[in-house]
């Protein structure tokens, strides 16, 4: 029995590109994708990683496209070996769920409404990870009605020491994230946590366009917008052949991709700042018309200025913003119907 790779991939913008692209990725590369998904149950992901190792040889695997954490160590350890011992953390992982008192563990348990980051404020402490689950579902039942959306964590940490383990429960309080447990091992142990490889995944936006960072994560369960700056692929020339050496070597540098926002500011003199953060390309969407209200409207006007077909351009952003007419919101151009416009046609 195989597995649907696409269905682990969480943006649908990027599953769709990969889709009509026929791109292929080589089962290690899969591997490391399946492994980074945040909407598949870890029961899910097991079981495709499982059959990844069932299946190939190391041979089969190509993980020459698949990039290290920190340093290049691929030649340390075969992939099949690491996957190997991935899976098996994973389920150690999950072995703590049946632990109860005495075994040096405290299990703290915390919810987060959609928009937020995780409070510790909020927390709750429990000697036993089924108590912590109890209480779980409890604020679930009583979160129920107020038509939010909540993901809820337990915190696994073994007393007298600062490593944790993270379990993370989604809204409908599936298991869909569990850190793998692996033994303490001296420094040259190569990294076992194939989740934090990398592989290159190819992207669907083009320069001027707003996308949707859909952060998910131990510490933070929020949607986030900003700009894609990166030129089109189609018309420049440099850009498809740094995206080819890529796709022949594999990216092991890094996943992310740095956008630019707006972060609004009354009492700044221009009404707030341009700034950008690398974010993982994983975490991408494209936007839609339910989006437009929660973008920062300097964000708009910086996405129609990229934009090369829009008459709004760089040149009018910067008078605009120097003269202070953002804070005051007084410029003449209305990025906010363009972008309606722009999102309804696409």
């Amino acid at each position: 029995m195989g597995y649907d790779f696409l269905s682990f991939i969480d943006s649908k913008a990027i599953r769709d590109h990969i889709r009509s692209t026929g791109y292929v990725f080589t089962p290690a590369e899969q591997a490391v994708l399946i492994s980074q998904s945040h909407s598949r149950t870890v029961k899910e992901k097991l079981e495709a990683l499982e059959y990844i190792l069932r299946t190939y040889s190391e041979e089969e695997l190509g993980s020459d496209k698949v990039g290290m954490f920190g340093f290049d160590d691929r030649n340390s350890m075969p992939f099949r070996k690491r996957l190997r011992a991935y899976i098996t953390g994973i389920k150690s992982s999950l072995v703590l769920k049946q632990t109860d008192v005495g075994y040096g563990y405290v299990f703290i348990a915390s919810e987060c409404e959609k928009g937020c980051d995780y409070s510790d404020d909020l927390a709750r402490c429990f000697t036993s990870y089924a108590d912590a689950h109890s209480y779980l579902r409890e604020r679930k039942n009583e979160s129920s009605e107020d038509n939010c959306e909540y993901e809820y964590r337990i915190t696994l940490q073994f007393v007298g020491e600062i490593r944790k383990l993270y379990h993370i429960y989604d809204n409908d309080l599936r298991l869909v994230c569990a850190d793998p447990l692996f033994p303490n091992n001296d420094d040259d142990q190569p990294i076992l946590d194939i989740s934090e490889y990398y592989v290159y995944v190819p992207l669907p936006f083009k320069k001027g366009e707003i996308v949707k960072i859909m952060l998910r994560s131990a510490h933070t369960f929020k949607d986030e917008y900003a700009v894609y700056t990166f030129p089109d692929d189609k018309t420049d020339e440099k850009f498809i052949r740094m995206l080819d050496h890529l796709r022949q070597s594999g990216d092991y540098s890094d996943m992310s991709v740095s956008l630019t926002y707006f972060i609004s500011d009354d009492s700044h003199t221009c009404g707030g700042a341009f700034w950008y953060d690398h974010f993982d390309v994983l975490d991408l969407d494209s936007c839609d018309e339910s989006d437009l209200d929660k973008i920062e409207y300097g964000t708009k006007y910086f996405a129609a200025a990229l934009d090369d077909d829009c008459e709004y351009d760089m040149w009018n952003l910067l008078l605009d913003y120097s003269r202070g007419d953002f804070k005051d919101k007084k410029v003449y151009f209305d990025a906010e119907k363009y972008l309606e416009e722009k999102l309804r046609r696409h």
